[in-house]
C-alpha cells in the first residue's frame, strides 16, 4: 500500500473526465493532499466535498454512498 500513489499520474486522466468525492474529515486521505492533486489535473474535472471520514463512503453504513453516488453519476451524464 506505500506504493500506491495515484495522485503521481493525475495529470495523465485528462481528456477523460475526472470526479473526485472528498471527505472533509479524511485521515487516510488528507483533504489538503486530495486538493493539491486536483489542482494538477486537467480538464474538464470536478472536486465535491462531502462532511466526514474517509469511510463514510463506504456501504452499508455509510451516509456519504449515496451522495457521493448520486453527483457521480451527474458529472458523468453531463461529460459522457
Amino acid at each position: 500500500m506505500a506504493d500506491y500513489a495515484p495522485g503521481h499520474f493525475i495529470d495523465l486522466v485528462s481528456p477523460k473526465p475526472l470526479y473526485i468525492a472528498a471527505a472533509t474529515e479524511d485521515v487516510l486521505c488528507p483533504l489538503a493532499i486530495t486538493e493539491r492533486h486536483f489542482k494538477r489535473a486537467g480538464e474538464p474535472k470536478r472536486l465535491d466535498l462531502f462532511e466526514g471520514g474517509h469511510f463514510d463512503f463506504f456501504p452499508p453504513s455509510g451516509t456519504l454512498f449515496e451522495p457521493a453516488v448520486s453527483a457521480m453519476l451527474a458529472w458523468y451524464e453531463e461529460t459522457l
